[in-house]
């Protein structure tokens, strides 16, 4: 403790991180947080989640959802721009931290909920508010399964979106 005030008194405008993907506990599940950029989304999912689990706003307007994983899961984009996965590999800024003089704050402290994939509770949040997501297994359809090579990326892109133009 003594070491952690005196952090406080050197650097007293320090942020706060919590680093994502590691276990709480063998019964409990490991940390992984959805991080909704967009701040349209992030209203709706607010009000949307705010007695189901701990929800954090950040200082741009998204807003931090905190699940706890039963497999733990690697962070990543699941729509770039607009939702991330902070898990494995990841962390996100916590209360008080600030970022361009607005901080983060607080929405909802009810808990974390427990779930099987935080990835799979980003994707439901986006159908549930009618964002189109790519679901990659059609991608690998489209491909027959095979990976796309370096050197193929443009070709392979123009022949997905034209299929994809096709179904509607």
């Amino acid at each position: 403790e003594a070491e952690v005030r005196l952090w406080w008194t050197q650097w007293p405008k320090a942020n706060i991180a919590i680093v994502t993907g590691w276990r709480l506990n063998d019964r409990e599940g490991t940390l992984a947080v959805v991080d909704i950029d967009n701040p349209v989304l992030a209203k709706k999912a607010c009000a949307e989640l705010r007695d189901m689990t701990t929800l954090v706003r950040t200082p741009r307007g998204g807003l931090h959802v905190y699940f706890l994983e039963s497999a733990p899961s690697k962070s990543g984009p699941i729509v770039p721009g607009t939702m991330d996965l902070k898990a494995v590999g990841g962390y996100v800024l916590a209360p008080p931290s600030r970022a361009n003089e607005k901080g983060y704050r607080f929405v909802s402290a009810t808990g974390i909920q427990a779930v099987s994939s935080a990835h799979a509770q980003g994707m439901a949040i986006l159908a549930r508010h009618g964002i189109p997501v790519l679901d990659r297994s059609a991608v690998v359809s489209l491909r027959h399964g095979r990976p796309v090579t370096e050197g193929a990326r443009n070709e392979t892109l123009a022949s997905v979106a034209g299929s994809l133009r096709k179904r509607g």
